[in-house]
């Protein structure tokens, strides 16, 4: 009984970590479109 709560806990810590991942990853893309958009809109009013 206790080993199937301890691999539950593994499954959730799991889980968590993966979204906590893909959130990162998320928040990073959109930093970079947003630095881009701005790098884009500098250079276009340099010209």
């Amino acid at each position: 009984m206790k080993l199937s709560i301890e691999a539950t806990d593994k499954l959730e810590n799991k889980d968590f970590h993966y979204e906590l991942t893909i959130s990162k990853t998320h928040i990073a893309m959109v930093c970079g479109t947003v630095l881009a958009s701005l790098a884009l809109v500098a250079w276009l009013k340099k010209k």
